[in-house]
Protein backbone atom coordinates (compact mmCIF):
# COMPACT_ATOMS: atom_id res chain seq x y z
CA UNK A 1 0.00 0.00 0.00
CA UNK A 2 1.40 3.38 -1.02
CA UNK A 3 1.62 6.17 1.53
CA UNK A 4 -0.33 9.36 1.03
CA UNK A 5 1.35 12.77 1.17
CA UNK A 6 -0.26 13.34 4.56
CA UNK A 7 1.14 10.06 5.90
CA UNK A 8 4.60 10.84 4.53
CA UNK A 9 4.49 14.28 6.14
CA UNK A 10 3.30 12.83 9.45
CA UNK A 11 6.16 10.30 9.44
CA UNK A 12 8.67 13.07 8.69
CA UNK A 13 7.23 15.19 11.52
CA UNK A 14 7.46 12.29 13.97
CA UNK A 15 11.10 11.74 12.95
CA UNK A 16 11.85 15.44 13.44
CA UNK A 17 9.99 15.36 16.77
CA UNK A 18 12.07 12.38 17.87
CA UNK A 19 15.33 14.11 16.89
CA UNK A 20 14.41 17.25 18.83
CA UNK A 21 13.21 15.20 21.80
CA UNK A 22 16.51 13.33 21.82
CA UNK A 23 18.49 16.58 21.81
CA UNK A 24 16.34 17.95 24.66
CA UNK A 25 16.48 14.81 26.82
CA UNK A 26 19.32 16.15 29.04
CA UNK A 27 17.12 19.14 29.85
CA UNK A 28 14.08 16.97 30.59
CA UNK A 29 16.26 14.78 32.82
CA UNK A 30 17.68 17.79 34.69
CA UNK A 31 14.23 19.31 35.15
CA UNK A 32 12.75 16.07 36.47
CA UNK A 33 14.02 17.09 39.90
CA UNK A 34 11.76 19.56 41.78
CA UNK A 35 14.76 21.25 43.45
CA UNK A 36 16.30 22.01 40.06
CA UNK A 37 12.95 23.28 38.82
CA UNK A 38 12.85 25.67 41.77
CA UNK A 39 16.43 26.79 41.22
CA UNK A 40 15.86 27.41 37.53
CA UNK A 41 12.69 29.42 38.15
CA UNK A 42 14.47 31.40 40.86
CA UNK A 43 17.32 32.19 38.44
CA UNK A 44 14.80 33.17 35.78
CA UNK A 45 13.26 35.65 38.22
CA UNK A 46 16.67 37.15 39.00
CA UNK A 47 16.92 38.27 35.36
CA UNK A 48 20.22 39.98 34.51
CA UNK A 49 21.26 40.22 38.17
CA UNK A 50 22.02 36.51 38.55
CA UNK A 51 22.45 34.82 41.90
CA UNK A 52 25.34 33.20 43.73
CA UNK A 53 25.23 30.05 45.84
CA UNK A 54 24.71 32.09 49.01
CA UNK A 55 21.69 33.86 47.52
CA UNK A 56 20.19 30.57 46.38
CA UNK A 57 20.87 28.95 49.76
CA UNK A 58 18.98 31.75 51.50
CA UNK A 59 16.06 31.50 49.06
CA UNK A 60 15.73 27.71 49.13
CA UNK A 61 16.97 26.74 52.60
CA UNK A 62 19.13 24.01 51.08
CA UNK A 63 22.76 23.48 51.99
CA UNK A 64 25.51 25.07 49.91
CA UNK A 65 26.80 21.65 48.75
CA UNK A 66 23.28 20.65 47.67
CA UNK A 67 22.83 23.91 45.76
CA UNK A 68 26.24 23.49 44.11
CA UNK A 69 25.38 19.95 43.02
CA UNK A 70 22.09 21.00 41.45
CA UNK A 71 23.69 24.03 39.77
CA UNK A 72 26.29 21.73 38.20
CA UNK A 73 23.56 19.54 36.71
CA UNK A 74 21.76 22.60 35.32
CA UNK A 75 25.03 24.02 33.99
CA UNK A 76 26.11 20.73 32.40
CA UNK A 77 22.90 20.51 30.38
CA UNK A 78 23.18 24.14 29.29
CA UNK A 79 20.24 25.68 31.13
CA UNK A 80 22.32 28.05 33.23
CA UNK A 81 25.60 29.86 32.77
CA UNK A 82 28.09 30.97 35.45
CA UNK A 83 29.79 34.37 35.40
CA UNK A 84 32.64 35.20 37.77
CA UNK A 85 32.63 38.66 39.35
CA UNK A 86 35.68 39.11 41.57
CA UNK A 87 35.75 36.07 43.84
CA UNK A 88 32.07 35.24 43.45
CA UNK A 89 30.35 33.19 40.78
CA UNK A 90 26.88 34.31 39.75
CA UNK A 91 24.52 32.00 37.89
CA UNK A 92 22.08 33.04 35.20
CA UNK A 93 19.32 31.38 33.22
CA UNK A 94 20.80 30.82 29.77
CA UNK A 95 18.58 32.09 27.01
CA UNK A 96 19.70 30.21 23.96
CA UNK A 97 18.86 27.61 21.40
CA UNK A 98 16.90 25.52 23.90
CA UNK A 99 14.07 28.05 23.92
CA UNK A 100 13.72 27.69 20.16
CA UNK A 101 14.03 23.90 20.30
CA UNK A 102 11.41 23.62 23.04
CA UNK A 103 9.08 25.87 21.06
CA UNK A 104 9.59 23.80 17.90
CA UNK A 105 9.10 20.59 19.89
CA UNK A 106 5.85 21.90 21.35
CA UNK A 107 4.56 23.01 17.93
CA UNK A 108 5.41 19.67 16.28
CA UNK A 109 3.89 17.74 19.15
CA UNK A 110 0.70 19.79 18.82
CA UNK A 111 0.59 19.16 15.05
CA UNK A 112 1.03 15.42 15.57
CA UNK A 113 -1.65 15.28 18.21
CA UNK A 114 -4.12 17.32 16.14
CA UNK A 115 -3.54 15.09 13.10
CA UNK A 116 -4.67 11.98 14.98
CA UNK A 117 -7.91 10.54 13.63
CA UNK A 118 -9.80 10.33 16.91
CA UNK A 119 -12.88 8.79 15.32
CA UNK A 120 -10.82 5.92 13.90
CA UNK A 121 -9.27 5.37 17.33
CA UNK A 122 -12.69 5.52 18.99
CA UNK A 123 -13.96 2.89 16.54
CA UNK A 124 -10.91 0.60 16.51
CA UNK A 125 -8.96 1.16 19.77
CA UNK A 126 -11.06 3.15 22.27
CA UNK A 127 -8.72 2.21 25.17
CA UNK A 128 -6.17 4.65 23.68
CA UNK A 129 -8.42 7.61 24.49
CA UNK A 130 -8.77 7.03 28.24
Amino acid sequence: MEKTDAETERIANVKKLFDIFESLSPIFTALADPVRQTLLLTLMQSSVNGMNVGDLTAKTHLSRPAISHHLKVLKDCGLIVPHKVGTQIFYYFKIGTYIEKISTFSALLGQNISSIDRQMIQDQAPWMLD
